[in-house]
This record gives structure tokens, sequence and C-alpha cells, in this order.
């Protein structure tokens, strides 16, 4: 058993390793922005997009020092 819970621990840190790498990587961040834009919940929508904006703005557009390039799809 203690076998087997050593390669299980050694697995999940090889796992984190190669999932960080590729984040610590990154000039930017993208994002996208995905909500119903017709139909009758069109406000819902539009006020999603608005506080989106907004807490973009109130960020100055960079998440952890990166840029953000958000990709809005109508």
């Amino acid at each position: 058993m203690p076998g087997r819970l050593s390669s299980v621990i050694i697995g999940l840190i090889i796992l984190v390793a190669c999932c960080v790498a590729p984040v610590t990587a990154a000039d930017k961040i993208n994002m996208g922005y995905i909500a119903t834009m017709s139909g009758p919940a069109t406000s819902r929508g539009q006020d999603m997009l608005d506080g989106f904006k907004l807490g973009m703005t109130h960020v100055v557009n960079t998440l952890g020092d990166l840029p953000v390039a958000w990709i809005f799809q109508a």
C-alpha cells in the first residue's frame, strides 16, 4: 500500500508540473465571453457584457500582470 501511495503522489507532481509550465510561459491571456444576445434574454446578456467590460476596465485589462485580450462574438 505505501508503494502505491508514493506512485500516486509522484504521478500528481508530474501532472501539476506539466500543467503549470505552459501557464508561466504565456505572454497574454485570451478570455472569451459567451451569453445570449438575442431573444427574450437579450437584456440579461447585455447586462452581463456590460459588467464584464466594467470589470476589465477596473483591472486595466490585466490579470496577474499579463494583458488580457478578450473575445466577443455576437
